[in-house]
């Protein structure tokens, strides 16, 4: 009998495992990521129509995209979504971390604050959206009747102003998110060794160096997870659009995922609706390996 049968039986078993450990999982991103976004090119060149059969056999070729080019209510759609990205990201992104470094100090009652900060993440975005146009209301939310208690009046109608309507709809996407990147920041800050910041402070180091020298490079590689999960966030907001506003008033908060679901299934303009999502699904895919690149190229530096 051949001794080396023993090894060969194990080499084959062995890559036998590497190949199921790799091959379900690959075919789970095709199936799953893969073959959708294959269909959704697919349909953005035709004219189908779920209610007309074969409609997703008319080809049109780019007539969809050349039509993107011409629809103002696209490109007000994406001037929407990069205006809500510009109130959104910088507070739910470095107020989180100064958040999770004040949480992280050895302050009294810190874990009942953690589950605050925690507590908007696990509420649906219907509930959410809901508890804060209650609590908005000018007729019935408690800030309105204070103000009017106090003898200033009740307070304006926030969701139905063109100049406050995103701003009150980013900040409820802040008050839902914010303790998600907080969660993450704390992990990160956990992760960081606190022989470094033990040491500075015995040289003399002041919190401001400390922060700047130690705890921000620390947090590089949690920001650049947060930045990216946030800014994909920020480019495919939908939920509270379409609770609290429906892309009103005058469409100053349609994103373009939301014109999207308007086109796909409001307008039965299939076709059209995929094309925009395809052409969001490229600027996501960019924005997202501008950051990588960026991350990189920093770490890389250092």
């Amino acid at each position: 009998m051949d001794a080396r049968s023993p090894k060969r039986g194990r080499r084959r078993h062995g890559r036998f495992d590497v190949l199921w450990f790799l091959g379900v999982p690959i075919l789970l991103i095709v199936a799953v990521e893969i073959v959708p976004m294959l269909g959704v090119v697919w349909i953005s060149l035709t004219d189908y129509n779920p209610l007309e059969p074969d409609s997703w056999l008319s080809f049109v070729g780019g007539e969809n995209y050349s039509r993107m080019l011409g629809d103002d209510l696209f490109w007000q759609s994406l001037l929407n979504t990069s205006y809500f990205a510009l109130l959104y990201l910088p507070i739910a992104i470095f107020g989180a971390m100064v958040a999770a470094i004040l949480l992280n100090q050895q302050l009294r009652g810190r874990l009942v604050f953690r589950g605050i900060f925690f507590m908007p993440v696990v509420v649906s975005w219907v509930v959410g959206s809901t508890m804060i146009m209650w609590f908005l209301d000018p007729s019935s939310g408690l800030p309105s009747m204070i103000s009017e208690s106090l003898g200033f009046g009740r307070l304006p109608q926030l969701l139905q102003d063109e100049s406050t309507a995103m701003p009150t709809v980013a900040f409820v996407a802040i008050w839902k998110y914010f303790g998600y990147n907080t969660v993450i920041y704390l992990a990160g800050l956990q992760a960081i060794d606190s022989a470094l910041d033990e040491a500075a402070k015995v040289d003399g180091a002041s919190a401001l160096r400390r922060f700047w020298h130690i705890t921000l490079p620390g947090l590089r590689p949690v920001t650049a997870v947060v930045v990216m999960l946030n800014m994909i966030q920020a480019m495919r907001i939908f939920d509270p659009m379409m609770i609290m506003t429906n892309g009103g008033p005058n469409n100053s908060t349609t994103s373009t995922v939301l014109y999207v679901y308007r086109m796909a299934w409001d307008n039965l303009q299939f076709g059209y609706g995929s094309a925009i999502t395809a052409v969001l699904s490229v600027i996501i895919f960019a924005i997202a390996g501008l950051q990588f690149w960026f991350f990189n190229r920093r770490s890389v530096e250092r």
